[in-house]
Formats: C-alpha cells, structure tokens, sequence
C-alpha cells in the first residue's frame, strides 16, 4: 500500500507541478491576467465566466481544454489513489470509510468542474452551466480543504505516535 501511496502521490504531485508552473500561467497570461476557473476556489458568476473566455479568445480555450484539461484529468484521480491509500495506513476504520467517501465527493466534483467548463470552452456560457461549474468549483474546494486537512493531521499524529514509541522503547 505503501508503494502505491507514493507512486500515485509522486504523480499527482509531478502533474501539479506541471499545471502550476506551465498551463496555469499560460492561460493567466493568455487571459491578460484573469484567473482561470481552476484558480477561483470560491466560485465565479456567470458574468466572470463570460469575462475570462473572452479574454481567453479562441486559441486560449482550445489551450484550456486541451492541455490544461488533459493534466487536470490525470491529477485528481491520482491524488485520490494517494489520499485513499495513503488512508489506508493512517486513519482508523470507522474514520477511514467517511474519509473515502469525502475523497470521492471532492474528486468527483473536481471532474465535473472540467466536464462543466469544457462544456462551457466549447459551447460558451449558459447561465445553468456556469453555476454548475461553479458550484462544483465551491465543493471540490472545501471538499479538498476538508480531506487535505483530515490526511496532514493523520500523517502527523502517526508521526508523533512513531517519536514517542522511538522515545520510550530506549
């Protein structure tokens, strides 16, 4: 289980790397400085949303749905293979099945964030699906916060449990 946390995390992690240094501030640049739906954690209006694909023109929505969604199709599945293996190791049972069930919820709506803004890259705005894209933008925000938070405190307790087994076996 170990190996898989650490290869799927190692990915996750490579592919972040890759859309936060490369696509991410192409398309900001692109967009003449907008912030691409994938940087609004709190959401956008239909308004912001007519905004940044104007800005972006064509070639910008064709970068957005092509490169940018290519990486973001691998990313959250390969942090929920981390983040559920990863659990595997740290959080108790009972805990364990909420804490998937959380995963699945804030990954899920990370992928039907894309499925929304590719509709709305290729199709334009419709106000139904820009709210939709922006509520899933709200729930795989809070839904990551929530699971981010959950895992880095499991990892350092069993830290801390690891220390102070260490301290008292001397």
């Amino acid at each position: 289980m170990k190996r898989i946390f650490w290869l799927s995390f190692l990915l996750g992690l490579a592919v972040y790397a890759a859309m936060l240094t490369v696509t991410l501030p192409t398309l900001m640049e692109m967009a003449g400085g907008l912030a691409p739906f994938d940087m609004r954690p709190m959401g956008y209006s239909e308004a912001e949303a007519v905004e940044l694909l104007a800005a972006l023109g064509p070639e910008g929505r064709a970068y957005y749905g092509d490169v940018q969604h290519l990486l973001d199709l691998v990313f959250p599945g390969a942090m929920a293979v981390a983040l559920i293996s990863g659990g595997m190791l740290l959080i108790p049972r009972p805990w364990f099945w909420i804490f998937v069930v959380l995963v699945i919820v804030a990954k899920g709506a990370d992928y039907m964030e894309n499925a929304a803004v590719a509709s709305m890259l290729s199709h334009g705005i419709f106000p139904e699906v820009a709210a939709r894209a922006s509520m899933f933008t709200l729930v795989k925000s809070l839904g990551d916060m929530i699971v981010y938070s959950w895992f880095l405190l499991a990892a350092l307790l069993a830290g801390w449990r690891n220390l102070r087994r260490g301290r008292t076996a001397r």
